[in-house]
């Protein structure tokens, strides 16, 4: 027989379809992997209040540390903080990716996880509309360090894991949902509380997870994460080594053993090299916590640099500011990161970093309504400069028309006149009025914020009214402003 649902030529088809869905399946697992293989291993840090980051010592950090993942903490509106969106800018300038990062002990009990939903819901929208800069979130969930923990039986802080496991595994579903990459602390005892959730919570989709692998020892560092790497290789997924860099005497409850703070960053460099070597695993990366103690075991190589931001004002109005740069005397043009709203309002500013003291450096503005060119020398006061700032005044000009009116609104020709403020003098060019047919008189260059006086050619009349005009609204051309005359 050989058609029908037993034939030969069916079986042989239906063998030929299975066939190659096998060798697609395995295209696709083996693409899959690839893609994995040419993932970023995440070299990375903690920002825990972006409001204090001086992007000179920042950018020391990621030079020194070849840094391209960056966690930073939500302290405000991510619409209107002006501190996010300048590290925003820092990151594309840098090609680093940026998570937002936050979390409470509990947020994986059902009363709280509406905290990371809430969390994923404003990163994407905030997504929407800023070109996808955040690339994911990253949650630090310690759900051992709640109140009442420490009190339940082994059976109970199972059951507790395994809630953990269950939100975890809702949260990285929905940030994928919403286009966004998620990751997770772990402390790096999980396998002794139960080693089959820890192995389904390895197995989420998630970008990374680090591991607070903070004991120094031998016995420690070198041993602690053995089997969460292992689980790693087995699954294909990238994980993180966290290293503690805290001062031990301003932290309470850290041991000296937990923190690299005394010994230093090359040391603990050159104990993440042997981590390395150890496990020879490729997705292992590494992360030094934080911003603040990273200043300070670096402060070296920082202390006589500092970061400039300008302002762009004219009077008590700010504009944008759309091109600047700085150089040195050898023509070396330095990073700026530009068009950052300030304080939720919309005021520009401009930050250079990595300037040094002492040096001289040329600031040069030749686009929009600012023309400037100055040195620019700074001296260090021997105090821990954050910024320091420059404020750019404008010389902006508008034009504007004047029509003239009797004291009972009846309209009166022009006949000639001229704006005058000190040594300048605006000649008004007359037009007719396609309405009532009077003259009218047209000023160009008119500029913001000075006292100007209209001077009228015709000395059958005199200004009763609006014959002083001073504008600072940089935002319009004043058409159609009106003078009101009387017959001498």
């Amino acid at each position: 027989m050989l058609t029908g649902e037993n034939g030969i030529l069916t079986q042989a088809k239906k063998a030929k379809e299975e066939t190659e869905e096998a060798k697609n399946n395995e295209l696709e697992i083996l693409e899959d992997y690839e893609n994995r293989l040419n993932e970023k291993v995440i070299q990375s840090t903690f920002i825990w209040d972006p409001d204090i980051v001086n992007f000179t010592k920042l950018d020391a950090q990621v030079e020194k540390l070849n840094l391209n993942t960056i966690y930073v903490q939500i302290t405000s509106d991510l619409e209107t903080s002006i501190s996010i969106s300048k590290l925003i800018s820092y990151c594309q300038l840098k090609n680093i990716d940026l998570y937002l990062l936050d979390g409470g002990s509990d947020w994986y009990t059902d009363e709280e996880k509406y905290n990371v939903i809430e969390m994923i819901d404003r990163t994407s929208e905030f997504n929407e509309t800023n070109n996808n800069a955040i690339k994911g979130i990253k949650l630090d969930i310690e759900f051992h360090t709640t109140d009442f923990y420490s009190s339940l039986s082994d059976e109970e802080q199972k059951a507790e894991f395994q809630k953990f496991y269950e939100a975890n595994k809702e949260f990285c579903e929905y940030a994928k949902e919403k286009g966004l990459k998620y990751a997770i602390d772990l402390p790096v005892w999980l396998n002794y509380l139960d080693e089959g959730i820890l192995e389904e919570l390895i197995k989420l989709d998630y970008d990374h997870i680090a591991y607070m692998n903070y004991d120094r020892t031998d016995d420690g560092n070198f041993e602690n994460l053995d089997e969460e790497v292992e689980l790693a290789r087995k699954y294909n997924k990238k994980i993180v080594n966290i290293f503690e860099l805290q001062d031990p005497n301003k932290h309470e409850g850290l041991p000296e053993t937990d923190t690299y703070y005394n010994l230093g960053l090359d040391r603990c460099i050159e104990d993440m090299n042997k981590l390395l070597q150890k496990y020879n695993y490729s997705k292992l990366g590494r992360s030094y916590h934080y911003y603040e103690p990273l200043v300070e075991l670096l402060s070296d190589e920082t202390e006589n640099k500092y970061d400039l931001e300008l302002y762009p004002y004219y009077g008590e109005v700010s504009t944008e500011i759309k091109s600047a740069k700085i150089t040195d005397e050898n023509g070396k043009i330095y990073s700026s990161l530009s068009n950052q709203y300030k304080d939720g309002s919309q005021e520009y500013i401009i930050t250079f970093f990595g300037l040094e003291f002492g040096k001289q450096y040329t600031l040069t503005i030749n686009e929009g309504p600012y023309s400037y060119e100055g040195i620019i020398q700074k001296e260090s006061d021997g105090s821990d400069i954050k910024f320091d700032s420059i404020a750019l005044n404008q010389e902006q000009t508008f034009s504007m028309d004047i029509y003239g009116y009797d004291e009972e609104d009846n309209a009166l020709d022009l006949n000639g006149g001229a704006l005058v403020y000190e040594d300048q003098r605006i000649e008004g060019e007359i037009n007719i009025d396609d309405t009532t047919g009077k003259k009218f008189l047209s000023f160009t260059g008119v500029r913001y914020g000075k006292d100007y006086t209209l001077e009228l050619d015709d000395t059958t009349y005199e200004i009763i009214s609006g014959g002083v005009t001073n504008f600072t609204d940089y935002t319009k051309d004043y058409l159609g402003k009106s003078v009101y005359l009387r017959k001498k």
